[in-house]
């Protein structure tokens, strides 16, 4: 699979909170910055690398205790997401289950809120333990404190940085039949299935056909090249904007947020924008599979910023609407 970006200065792996102090020390005393990843697998980092100490989350504790028809998890941030997701599976909880196959940790989760098909992490958050880079003071931050809305958190924004989370605290419920939010999975599922024979097993399995179609499962299947998974977010609108257009397309697919603001997908619109699956530039293009997946195929981030430049200057200049990028692109 293509990778993109540099290398780094050093790189160290923490395993506990006395290695992330220590960690934290260092880099003062060399007076470098330090940037903290989980999986890595919705990062760019620039071509010429990070000229300081980047931090891999390995910590992985995992202690759990149930309180009724509630069960409390505590993880560690460098457990594997989707293996968190695979044991409320396993305990019958639900929360989580259309989240999975999602690659990264569980301390990466909560920065972008991950969601998918429906679901979001901070449905399921309690409480967010932290320690800050720069005097390495621990902190317990509630829910509410963390900010979260739609692919965003507290952790992108005010605190891009600042933080390392070292654990999430989760309250998930038994799981007590199925509730799809998402169409496009209920619709999945009930085609294949009857209602009573669909358990949490079952929405996984079904999702991993789901995104193995788009392209999203690194590593399976023909996805042979290097992807951060969507790059863009599906942006908000109003009800204006939603009829414009309307008037100009009769297939403008759209789920209502309440109070006359509306979602659109952003592979819908780059699409309409010129910008078909498949589309080649050089070493970089968007994936035959899914036309939100930028990819590489061995180009440089340079290469795919432009691309991803382009594709934002073509919807706004299509639609008049901007796209955000996703992926946690690094400065430095």
């Amino acid at each position: 699979m293509a990778r993109i970006g540099g290398p780094t200065r050093y790189f160290v792996e923490v395993e506990s909170e006395e290695d992330v102090r220590e960690a934290i020390v260092f880099a003062k005393e060399k007076k470098l910055s330090i940037k903290v990843i989980g999986g890595g697998s919705n990062i760019l980092f620039s071509d010429e690398g990070f000229d300081g100490v980047v931090l891999k989350n390995c910590m992985g504790k995992f202690d759990y205790s149930f309180e009724g028809d509630k069960c409390i998890v505590t993880a560690d941030g460098g457990i594997v997401f989707d293996e968190l997701v695979q044991w409320t599976i396993i305990k019958g909880l639900g929360g989580i289950e259309c989240l999975s196959w999602i690659p990264g940790t569980v301390g990466a989760a909560p920065v972008q809120n991950v969601g998918a098909y429906g679901q979001q992490v901070s449905d399921v958050i309690k409480e967010v333990w932290v320690v800050e880079l720069e005097t390495g003071r621990m902190d317990i931050l509630e829910k509410r404190e963390c900010q979260f809305g739609y692919r965003d958190s507290i952790f992108k924004r005010d605190f891009y940085g600042k933080y390392m989370i070292l654990r999430v605290v989760f309250e998930f419920r038994k799981f007590e039949g199925v509730r799809i939010d998402y169409k496009p999975l209920a619709s999945y599922l009930f085609s294949h299935y009857e209602p009573w024979d669909i358990d949490l097993n079952t929405i996984r399995m079904a999702i991993f056909d789901l995104r193995m179609r788009k392209g999203m499962i690194p590593g399976l299947g023909e996805c042979d090249f290097g992807t951060v998974g969507s790059f863009f977010i599906n942006p908000e609108v109003n009800e204006d904007k939603l009829n414009y257009l309307k008037n100009r397309y009769d297939d403008v697919p759209n789920y209502s947020l309440g109070k006359g603001r509306y979602r659109i997908p952003a592979a819908w619109l780059i699409e309409k924008a010129g910008f078909s699956k498949g589309y080649r530039c050089g070493n970089v293009g968007i994936s035959p599979y899914h036309a939100l997946a930028l990819i590489s195929y061995g180009g440089t981030r340079k290469e795919l910023m432009n691309l991803a430049c382009r594709i934002q200057d073509a919807v706004w200049s299509n639609f008049g609407v901007r796209l955000e990028i996703e992926p946690d692109v690094v400065q430095e």
